[in-house]
């Protein structure tokens, strides 16, 4: 490859994961951020020795990301938006991925250039350039980190902004060349639905002729975080910590889950009403929909489209949008 071209990388910065995919597959680095040092939790827990983390290193200042982040560090838990606009946690968390991405997938030493996935709440008809201009000013140009004591460094030469059911979309409509999916380049004139369920947000998006239908297009933090916190009313765990013990099945979900289902189906209910029966399809993807289960497959009465891969489909999108354009600029 010439090393003048660029490497098209899909970002979904999500609160619970960071999603990064390119031309060799896709990886996710759970949201979670550690400062300071606890080693002892972990060792009174008897897992001090199987229990791994990253440590990214910016200049003097050094935070634990990733799945075990809060067992070695205090926990960090800004969910607002602000945190995706360079806060010292989103660079980390960026630099955490991008690590376990070159660590997988070899060495990166062509310029990249990204599509960053946002809240669609970020991106509505009043704020998108302002987000877009915030992430382009802290992801372009030059990084160099420490992560475990071995240095890194990218180039990221372009960023563009999206929002992430956006990206979804793409992952339906496209294939990983940029062209259409057989059979669906016609769907992307009609009416579509797309429901992701994430961390902290349910981004519910409404298209119609390949433009966002505003009034039923919304974002609400109703994601899995409201399932965790329904679990934790004296807040004796972290989030983060809630939801290791939730992926490793020590979390007892059979009062809570109808409860937060329930919720999530309100606000579809709220935001969309019967206007659901006029789409062609609903695409469903985020971590939240494995937990629904098969709520929102029964509810939509055979439209639903559910993801193969609901976790990684948001950043998949999001390159294949990279590609789409590059194929379009040669």
């Amino acid at each position: 490859m010439n090393t003048n071209e660029t490497i098209d990388l899909g970002v979904d910065l999500g609160m619970g994961a960071i999603k990064l995919y390119g031309v060799e597959g896709g990886l996710a680095l759970p949201s979670f951020v550690g400062v300071g040092g606890r080693p002892l939790l972990a060792q009174s827990a008897g897992v001090g020795s199987k229990q791994s983390v990253l440590q990214v290193k910016l200049g003097s200042l050094s935070f634990y990301v990733g799945q075990n982040a809060h067992s070695f560090g205090r926990p960090v838990e800004n969910l607002d938006y602000s945190r995706l606009t360079q806060s010292p946690e989103i660079t980390a968390l960026f630099y955490g991925a991008m690590t376990e991405y070159m660590q997988t997938y070899g060495e990166i030493d062509q310029p990249i250039s990204i599509i960053a996935g946002l809240p669609l709440e970020m991106m509505g008809e009043d704020n998108a350039k302002e987000s877009a201009d915030a992430i382009r000013k802290w992801m372009k140009g030059e990084h160099t980190w420490d992560a475990n004591g071995t240095s890194y460094q990218i180039t990221v030469a372009n960023v563009k902004a999206s929002s992430q059911p956006v990206g979804a979309l793409m992952d339906f409509l496209l294939n990983e060349e940029g062209g259409y999916q057989p059979g669906r380049k016609s769907l992307a004139k009609d009416k579509i639905g797309v429901i992701s369920v994430g961390f902290n947000t349910i981004e519910i998006l409404l298209m119609e002729s390949s433009k966002v239908v505003h009034r039923m297009s919304n974002g609400s933090t109703f994601g899995v975080r409201r399932l965790l916190e329904l679990l934790n009313p004296e807040r004796l765990y972290s989030l983060g910590e809630l939801n290791v013990m939730m992926r490793a099945g020590n979390l007892d979900l059979s009062e809570a889950l109808p409860v937060w289902q329930q919720q999530v189906l309100g606000e579809i209910e709220k935001l969309w009403g019967k206007e659901w029966k006029r789409c062609k399809r609903i695409i469903i993807v985020g971590g939240g929909s494995i937990i629904l289960g098969d709520k929102l497959w029964s509810k939509f009465q055979g439209k639903a489209h559910l993801s193969d891969d609901p976790v990684q489909s948001i950043s998949r999108g999001l390159y294949k949008m990279l590609v789409k354009s590059s194929k379009r600029g040669k």
